[in-house]
């Protein structure tokens, strides 16, 4: 690869500045070094076959069995430090649990399903795999329309609101809240903790203050979710939660641990990506005002839209892998041990794969976007997320025909992993 680019790659991945429009950037890699190695020790796959490969591939795990996995008792205790860039995500910042103060954060984070491996993450994706088929997806339409009518009555009378706030992040969490058993008071307290758990999912923190905030929603998720598996426990009801508690005792397909992280994870899950979708997809179609158009008049391309709103501009841009054995990719051989970095987003973009891809066209055909991976790892909530994206932006639209955003200029997270804006002002009267 040309030195030149390779600072180009660097500030992409430290400075959240730079990712304003990191399609371009993409592009560049994507064309001069398809599978890089960078200074940082990871290797970036951009083109869409080779991360296809990459998902799918046997020898590639999402972590390293071979690095000791634990986290520092605090910051005077003796504790060790977290030494596998696949638990954590790079390696970018392992050091920075050696902060953390209780084995709360590392106990609930090393037991994510999407930081798991076969034959564990077989045992506890199967469990929860038949709440987010297809089928169960459609069979809640009803009960998203609902809500999303629900939610748009609350706001009309307003005039004008944050739609990623107000909506977007409010419609799929009160859908997972159903689905789940978490009773619906509890959307506030539970929604802030949540974000804080994420920021450690993501890459893009510095140093290690921000981990006492995060490791005291864990505590307080963990609490919560205990108190509530307790009262599911004694009281089963007709909702996700009862079932895991219910499989939990019947044997042991499941460790208390693992319901609590599988609890915490399923929520987050369940509303964090779908809404920065429905929220970059809007941004989009406004940004694009034929195929606005065409969303609002012809109901019947939305499920195609939805497909290329996740190509355009995935939620989820990039994820990591570690090879377990010496594999080659797009040509390139990789030794046992390294960290890969599969880019969703230029994969979405490669022209190899997609006509004109820099171009946002709602009736394009065959759009199979990475934006929710593939293989094992492919996102559980996909299917239930897709039809959250369709009604959620739909019936907004359809509910507000003046619907106006208020500025020009996104505004997006300063997040690597993660893609999304940090507001969404509208009005509609």
């Amino acid at each position: 690869m040309s030195r030149f680019l390779e600072p180009s790659v660097l500030r992409f991945l430290a400075d959240p500045r730079a990712r304003a429009d990191p399609y371009p950037m993409y592009a560049r890699v994507r064309e001069a070094d398809p599978v890089h190695h960078t200074m940082l020790g990871v290797t970036l796959v951009t083109r869409y076959d080779d991360v296809l490969e990459v998902l799918r591939h046997p020898a590639m795990s999402s972590i390293d069995n071979n690095v000791d996995i634990s986290f520092g008792a605090g910051r005077h205790g003796k504790g060790r430090v977290l030494e596998a860039p696949g638990r954590a995500l790079f390696h970018l910042e392992r050091r920075r649990f050696r902060r953390t103060r209780s084995g709360i954060l590392p106990t609930m984070i090393n037991r994510f399903l999407i930081l798991m491996d076969p034959p564990d993450h077989t045992r506890m994706r199967r469990l929860a795999s038949r709440a987010f088929t297809p089928r169960v997806a459609e069979a809640a339409r009803p009960m998203i329309e609902k809500t999303a009518l629900e939610l748009l009555d609350q706001l009309e009378p307003h005039g004008r609101a944050d739609l990623l706030r107000d909506y977007f992040y409010m419609l799929p969490t009160r859908v997972i809240c159903e689905l789940l058993g978490v009773p619906s008071g509890d959307v506030g307290p539970m929604h802030h903790w949540v974000r804080q758990i994420v920021r450690v999912l993501d890459i893009n923190e510095r140093g290690g203050g921000y981990l006492h905030e995060v490791e005291a929603a864990a505590l307080a998720l963990d609490g919560y979710f205990r108190t509530l598996i307790e009262r599911r426990r004694a009281q089963p009801a007709d909702d996700l939660l009862s079932a895991l508690v219910a499989a939990r005792d019947r044997g042991d397909q499941l460790s208390e641990e693992e319901l609590v992280a599988f609890s915490v994870l399923l929520f987050a899950a369940g509303h964090e990506t779908t809404s920065n979708l429905m929220g970059n997809g809007l941004w989009h179609l406004f940004a694009h005002p034929d195929q606005l158009a065409r969303f609002r008049d012809e109901p019947a391309v939305r499920p195609g839209a939805v497909e290329e709103l996740l190509r355009f501009d995935s939620p989820i841009q990039l994820t990591q892998r570690v090879t377990t054995d010496e594999v080659t990719i797009g040509g390139v051989t990789l030794p046992a041990h390294r960290s890969i970095v599969p880019i969703l987003g230029s994969a979405n973009r490669d022209p190899a794969r997609f006509a004109d891809p820099d171009v946002l066209d709602l009736a394009r055909a065959d759009c199979q976007p990475m934006s929710f991976g593939f293989g094992v790892h492919h996102c559980l909530g996909a299917a239930l997320a897709r039809v959250e994206a369709e009604i959620g932006l739909g019936t907004l639209l359809d509910r507000f025909p003046g619907l106006r955003l208020i500025g020009t200029e996104a505004r997006w997270r300063k997040t690597i992993i993660f893609r999304g804006l940090e507001a969404l002002p509208a009005c509609w009267s």
